[in-house]
């Protein structure tokens, strides 16, 4: 809610250096003010000012020490908007009219003083005052506002990319237990094999010494499996990412489950080509839109499967391609799958925030970019970077 400064009194320093017009016109001045700073020559009253920064300053041309002129000058050197009403004899206003024109004074009250015209004068600045708080009152207002809107947004975009890592991970463990399926069955019949020939009496030392090569060599398959997922996992920040090692790495992660579906991976890119960007941002990214080819072969019954991972160049700029034959993006739709919560998938069968945090999570880096088009049949999302 914003304040209400109808009732506002203005803060005034008064600067007089003779007793008398001091005592008359202070007793005037603290019935429109519930502060007034009294100094009694320019020294004294730009020392105030400098203490207590007032909405108004009320002040004689000529006193001893510091002129009211001179004082004027520092005051306008700390704040240029600071608000001057001058009170001054006739010559004087005339004598230093040039230079306090320069100073941009805001009055001169020609003594002895009509009260009627200053506190005219005073109401003016006055409401140039009001007018400055409420607006900066409703700038902080909108800005508090915003800051709030910033916050919820950041706290839902938390929400967002943990529900996005967790569906990925869900992914990933399906795809640990579809490696290690194999290898587990090996390690099981070679050792039902050992314990068949033990009961047998023909298991000789060459056999044990062969089945354990077996076993060993299995297990640290397997163990290559997890570090692979381990790797895959770990955060990164932005730096020179080589691209191949980026996809070499998804390729690991997916590649028994898509043999065994009959996806054909045709991979080409420059070993040695580099980008400023975040290695497991993109990583990820690859996996979420490779993932999303896979779902859509089983929905299109396409017989073959084909993702193809490519690069193009120009001069200032690296696109890497994505490509799959499942059938394309329906016109209608491809302007929304960068949506949050949008999914064509079945109920229970997809998220809709896999490829809105995957556009977040490219666009993070500057000058990179994430779209997609959708031609005969094939889906191309494109990862734009700046070339280094």
């Amino acid at each position: 809610m914003l304040p209400n400064v109808s009732n506002y009194k203005p803060t005034i320093l008064y600067v007089e250096d003779e007793e008398s017009i001091r005592e008359e016109l202070s007793r005037f001045l603290n019935r429109y003010t519930n502060k007034l700073y009294i100094a009694v020559n320019g020294q004294d009253g730009l020392d105030m000012y400098k203490k207590y920064k007032p909405d108004i300053v009320l002040s004689d041309i000529k006193m001893p020490i510091m002129s009211g002129f001179e004082m004027a000058k520092n005051i306008k050197q700390i704040d240029s908007k600071q608000a001057i009403i001058f009170t001054t004899a006739h010559n004087d206003k005339i004598d230093y009219m040039m230079e306090t024109i320069e100073l941009n004074i805001n009055a001169y009250i020609t003594k002895p003083i009509d009260y009627t015209q200053l506190k005219y004068k005073l109401d003016m600045i006055l409401e140039k005052i009001k007018s400055d708080l409420e607006l900066a009152h409703y700038q902080k207002y909108l800005e508090d506002r915003v800051n709030e809107e910033v916050a919820k947004n950041k706290e839902q975009e938390c929400i967002l990319f943990q529900q996005s890592k967790l569906a990925q991970m869900g992914e990933m463990l399906n795809m640990i237990a579809h490696q290690w399926r194999q290898p587990l069955c090996v390690i099981s019949v070679t050792s039902s094999n050992l314990s068949l020939k033990n009961s047998f009496g023909t298991l000789d030392s060459k056999e044990i010494e062969s089945s354990c090569d077996t076993i060993i060599e299995t297990t640290q398959s397997m163990s290559q499996i997890i570090n692979d997922f381990m790797n895959f996992n770990k955060s990164s920040t932005s730096e020179d990412v080589l691209l191949y090692k980026s996809v070499d790495e998804v390729k690991k992660i997916i590649y028994a489950q898509f043999q065994s579906i009959g996806i054909e991976l045709d991979i080409n890119i420059d070993k040695e080509l580099k980008v400023y960007h975040n290695h497991a941002h993109i990583k990820h990214t690859i996996l979420n839109i490779i993932l999303n080819s896979r779902d859509a072969f089983e929905e299109n019954k396409i017989d073959k499967k084909l993702i193809k991972i490519y690069t193009k160049q120009d001069n200032n700029q690296i696109v890497l391609i994505v490509e799959d034959n499942a059938g394309g993006i329906d016109k209608n739709i491809i302007d929304r799958v960068f949506d949050p919560y949008f999914t064509t998938k079945d109920d229970g069968k997809g998220t809709g925030i896999g490829l809105y945090m995957s556009k977040k999570l490219i666009i993070s880096i500057p000058d990179s970019y994430l779209d997609v088009e959708s031609n005969n049949g094939h889906t191309l999302f494109k990862l734009k970077f700046k070339k280094i």
